[in-house]
């Protein structure tokens, strides 16, 4: 192969798997069943003023099953 192809395949295999990374942390906020706290990532708050996440401003737990 020359140059310009392995260099747009490596192009092409790098952006993949940043979807790929971006998919499982968008499947991770998905509800099935129960609470999880992945759910609020992405989440911001207005913290004094300025616009922060919320997983740097408190503790998310969920509660054990019964």
């Amino acid at each position: 192969m020359n140059d310009d192809a392995i260099l747009c395949l490596e192009e092409a295999e790098e952006n993949m798997k940043h979807a790929i990374d971006h998919l499982e942390r968008e499947f991770q906020k998905i509800r099935a069943g129960k609470a999880n706290p992945n759910m609020l990532n992405g989440v911001r708050v207005d913290f004094y003023g300025v616009s922060t996440p919320i997983e740097q401003t408190s503790n998310i737990n969920t509660p054990d099953p019964r």
